[in-house]
């Protein structure tokens, strides 16, 4: 069933990030607005909204007819693999992306994480080390994703679980919508897989041969 509210990205903090939203009522022409107890990373919401925070953070309202109501907040220890991707991925020359998925009636977060530059032998690097005379012949690309963390929210241990497998789900993420579709029930579909399209907004139109390129079909094994 369609959510009785239209939800828009409203506020912004000092440090341009968006800390709060507005909930419009289909029903009664009013609007709402959630103050996030942090800066919003994604959002989904049906009947229930869910916002995700640094932390990771979920926050829940229930939406009904009137006004939207606090439900939980889901603020559990940081996962282990968070901590080591922090290192591999050194923020000098990846940069990561936090998506929000909801399937089944579980909650997922999920990692993604991209190299900022890369030289035709395929190596990452900073993009201040490449020198500016040789730049076009020394990328493939200004920026590309490598690797996923997929984590599940266990409602009974309340901590995140690192996702070894989908088993025979596709996950999709980036611009479009985040979702979680059987391969099985969806044939065309690669089981235990992840979609991705580029939402690097902020870098799309920094090269005209490949801003907006960076998609593909990762697989989890």
């Amino acid at each position: 069933m369609a959510s009785p509210f239209l939800m828009f990205p409203l506020g912004r903090n000092n440090n341009n990030e968006i800390d709060k939203l507005r909930l419009f009522s289909l029903k009664n022409k009013n609007s709402h607005y959630i103050n996030l107890l942090e800066s919003l990373t994604d959002f989904q919401w049906t009947n229930t909204a869910f916002a995700l925070d640094p932390g990771p953070c979920v926050e829940t309202w229930e939406l009904n007819e009137w006004a939207p109501r606090k439900m939980m907040t889901i603020q559990e220890s940081y996962p282990t693999q968070l901590e080591e991707a922090r290192e591999i991925f050194a923020r000098d020359l990846y940069t990561t992306h936090w998506y929000l998925t909801l399937s089944h009636g579980r909650v997922f977060f999920v990692v993604r994480y991209s190299g900022k530059c890369f030289t035709n032998d395929g190596w990452v690097v900073a993009q201040e080390d490449i020198p500016i005379n040789n730049a076009f012949e020394t990328l493939v690309c200004p920026y590309q994703t490598i690797d996923f963390d997929v984590f599940r929210f266990d409602a009974e241990r309340r901590n995140w679980i690192k996702v070894e497998s989908l088993n025979e789900f596709a996950l999709f993420v980036g611009g479009s919508e985040r979702t979680m579709l059987s391969a099985e029930e969806n044939v065309e579909l690669e089981g235990n897989s992840i979609y991705f399209t580029d939402d690097s907004w902020d870098r799309i139109h920094e090269n005209n041969l490949y801003g907006g390129n960076d998609m593909g079909i990762f697989k989890m094994d």
